[in-house]
């Protein structure tokens, strides 16, 4: 941790049951035409997405809905968005829905103002050009996971036009593309599926722990993500027995957006770099993904932050004698709740068996997410990322030689 350090949030949030109904005069002064980004098939959020609609319409603003992401966003996805959102002649860009919507909403606001395709805006490795404008972005999380409501940043999948076997998930940063406002209400989580509850609680748990265990992190970074690790243990398995829990999903939409504040401040770590190369090259989807590394991450990070893991344990009163049995301890914990909640579940790999998956995942962690892999405690190459994945892929992947 470095002794200097600064700690910005320029995001107000607007937190609370009900909170909704607050919309239209929370939108209302930021502009009157409202581009609306929100999911293709909206399972579950039906009721919530006609509220918005009533809410819109009753104060009379002008809407155009892009209803057009799926699970995970990618490149052509928001140049679509641009145009039509230039065509409508968009003033704020509202986002209503998980991370993919969100930091889908957030590079429309920004291609919609300075025009061009993403990809000009990417790290590839640097990007051709840097975003300094976009219109004002509303966010409104329906998921308890990202914390994008509260952070500059948006991931991507992305497809080398010439090479299409060259996929990546790359992240576009810019401080422009931070929310004028988050309006966080619990209650719209209230119909998410118990899978997807999982796979976000992991994301944002995972969140909080690289942020603590980054080497940006500082004293405040380090207080938020132990009470967003503390009450996403706590909350979580409530909220899979009992999704109707309104305690627990307000305990794991705060918990979310305080793993966005750490996140936005210190930087994910060694388990994102992973994850992502999981999601560009076989698949997984986010959370899932998510979890699946992360055990085998904090394990590697054990010798530089057992102090910190034994702090996390001590909050949750679980056993130990000393830093290196309470870090245990914590690893245990985490580890059982992800078997409970069936987040380990095999990997499948696409290709053929004999192809080096572990090294090419490494490459890939290594050339879409290096900022991540040097914020990481303990430094580590391509090759002992290699070996960390050929661990991972043994114990859930029976297609690997």
């Amino acid at each position: 941790m470095s002794a200097n350090w600064e700690f910005r949030l320029s995001t107000p949030i607007r937190f609370g049951g009900g909170m909704l109904s607050k919309l239209s005069q929370t939108v209302a002064p930021w502009g009157r035409r409202i581009f609306w980004v929100g999911y293709r098939t909206p399972v579950g959020l039906e009721t919530v997405y006609e509220k918005v609609r009533q809410q819109l319409s009753i104060a009379g603003l002008a809407v155009q809905e892009f209803l057009e992401v799926d699970a995970e966003p990618d490149v052509p996805l928001v140049n679509r968005g641009a145009e039509a959102a230039r065509a409508f002649g968009a003033e704020v860009v509202l986002g209503v829905g998980g991370g993919s919507v969100l930091d889908t909403a957030k590079a429309i606001a920004a291609l919609a103002r300075m025009g061009g395709p993403l990809a000009d805006y990417l790290p590839l490795p640097t990007p051709a050009r840097r975003i300094d404008q976009a219109l004002p972005i509303l966010a409104v999380p329906t998921t308890a996971g990202t914390g994008s409501e509260v952070t500059s940043l948006a991931v991507f999948h992305w497809q080398d036009p010439a090479q299409p076997d060259i996929r990546m998930k790359l992240t576009l940063a810019a401080e422009v593309l931070v929310p004028k406002v988050a309006l966080v209400d619990p209650e719209l989580m209230a119909s998410c599926p118990v899978e997807l509850t999982a796979r976000c609680a992991a994301d944002a748990l995972a969140h909080a722990m690289e942020a603590s265990m980054s080497r940006r992190a500082s004293p405040l970074v380090h207080l938020l993500a132990e009470e967003a690790i503390g009450q996403i243990l706590g909350y979580l398995p409530a909220a899979l027995a009992r999704p109707e829990d309104r305690q627990a999903r307000e305990a794991l939409a705060l918990s979310a957006t305080m793993a966005g504040m750490a996140l936005q401040q210190a930087g994910a770590t060694l388990g994102h770099a992973m994850a992502h190369a999981l999601g560009a090259l076989a698949g997984v989807p986010h959370g899932l993904a998510v979890a699946q590394v992360t055990p085998a991450a904090l394990r590697y990070n054990m010798t530089e932050c057992s102090d910190l893991l034994a702090r996390w344990s001590r909050r949750l009163a679980l056993p130990g004698r000393n830093p290196l049995e309470l870090a245990e301890a914590f690893l245990a914990q985490t580890e059982q709740l992800f078997q409970k909640a069936n987040l380990l579940e095999r990997i499948v790999l696409p290709g053929p068996a004999e192809v080096d998956w572990p090294g090419r995942l490494a490459q890939n962690a290594f050339q879409s997410t290096p900022i991540p892999l040097k914020l990481n405690p303990r430094k580590i190459d391509e090759p002992t990322l290699a070996e960390l994945f050929r661990e991972i892929l043994k114990e859930q992947c029976n297609t690997l030689v």
